[in-house]
């Protein structure tokens, strides 16, 4: 029975491993995993947007959907005020059908894409007061 080995390791050292050959080749193998892992890590670029220090300023085209963003935003949420009031009538349902069906639909995709763009603009006005 083996109760440690000494392994010779392909630099030129000796190491001590508590068990048998298969224990430190087991041990060995899960290491080099471990170091692969580490490696690929420390290789994966940024995240777009982002440096490695934080966030980066505004570029030219950011600072003009910047700009934009709150005309779009207040346009959108008078369209929703809008087919809400449609909606909250209750006789657009029983007269017309079809067009409360797509003002619902509208509402919804509307509801979506003004979610977007807020939280689009939250996102460039953070990186933009960042000094």
């Amino acid at each position: 029975m083996v109760t440690s080995s000494f392994v010779l390791e392909g630099d030129g050292t000796v190491g001590f491993s508590p068990g048998g050959y298969a224990d430190w080749a087991r041990q060995r193998a899960y290491a080099q995993q471990e170091q692969a892992v580490q490696k690929k890590d420390k290789a994966r670029p940024p995240i777009s947007g982002q440096t490695q220090t934080g966030p980066a300023r505004l570029g030219y085209m950011e600072k003009r959907e910047h700009a934009a963003l709150p005309g779009k935003i207040e346009a959108l949420e008078k369209e929703v005020a809008e087919i809400n009031l449609t909606l909250s009538s209750g006789t657009i349902f029983a007269e017309d059908p079809a067009s409360a069906k797509s003002a619902t639909e509208r509402l919804h995709a509307a509801q979506n894409e003004l979610e977007e763009f807020v939280g689009r603009w939250m996102e460039l006005e953070e990186r933009a007061n960042i000094k």
